[in-house]
């Protein structure tokens, strides 16, 4: 194999330009697509892509914000000066950090209360959109999405945050809120359990709880399955899932209990006087 898989593409073009997504499906590994300056209508042929985590779609024709269930782990979507109108169907992005949608045609504040259900947003830009024109945008913005930092390119500060304007929004936010409570209790089980994982990686303890490493040695082996036939297998393959299982749980609690200590241990070197 001549070159490695594909893991960054950019297709900005000039006349007559792409007018549609397609024939990247294959592109496993792909984790940042560019098709800016083009004529991209809709949002498709996004199938497969699951690490994909960057997308610029930016200077199109793109009227709808949808085909997007397939880009799980999709962090940054830039729609910069295209022709949306209501910001929807992020129900399924649940790791979108920053998303730019940057002159387009959204208009009022119902236009993007979906956006309540995205709690992992940080960054957002609606500049020259006619919402903004609204005397209370920001006041809104804010009390909608009580996580973000950054909204129009302006950092938002915390006296923002308990201003009064911004108070006047909680009942109407809190009446959206009910309608989008399962999507955010959703996006933050999978932030809660991402933030876990991480600690069973950093423990050395990943895989190990669970029977995750017992699907995994069989997982290609197309001949152990075969052996199931041999009269006597099964039982024996239940006796050696249940040794390996608990062996496996064994491992695991220990690394925790390891990992516990060497944080106590970190915690009181860093807040030793020694340190300071």
């Amino acid at each position: 194999m001549l070159f490695g898989p594909v893991k960054i593409l950019g297709l900005v073009s000039s006349l007559p330009g792409i007018s549609q997504i397609a024939n990247i499906s294959h592109m496993l590994c792909l984790k940042k697509l560019v098709l800016s300056n083009n004529v991209i209508c809709k949002i498709d042929g996004l199938d497969h892509l699951d690490s994909l985590e960057e997308l610029d779609l930016s200077f199109n024709s793109i009227k709808r914000l949808e085909g997007l269930d397939h880009v799980p782990n999709l962090r940054i979507l830039n729609l910069h000066r295209n022709l949306i109108t209501v910001i929807e169907n992020l129900h399924n992005a649940l790791r979108l950090e920053v998303l730019v949608l940057s002159t387009n045609g959204v208009k009022t504040f119902d236009n993007i209360r979906n956006l309540r259900a995205s709690v992992r947003l940080r960054a957002l830009s609606l500049n020259a959109n006619p919402i903004c024109d609204e005397p209370d945008y920001r006041y809104f913005v804010l009390a909608l999405l009580p996580e973000l930092l950054i909204l129009d390119y302006v950092r938002i500060q915390a006296s923002e945050r308990t201003s009064p304007g911004v108070a006047r929004f909680y009942g109407r936010v809190q009446a959206i809120a009910h309608m989008v409570d399962g999507l955010r209790r959703r996006a933050s089980a999978v932030e809660a359990n991402e933030k876990l994982q991480e600690v069973y990686k950093e423990a050395f303890a990943n895989g190990l709880d669970g029977d995750v490493f017992w699907n995994a040695l069989y997982e290609h082996d197309t001949d152990g399955q075969s052996l199931m036939d041999v009269p006597g297998a099964k039982d024996i393959r239940q006796t050696y899932m249940e040794l390996m299982s608990k062996t496996c749980h064994d491992f695991f609690i220990k690394a925790l209990r390891a990992y516990t200590m060497r944080q106590n241990e970190y915690k009181a070197v860093k807040d030793s006087p020694h340190c300071k």
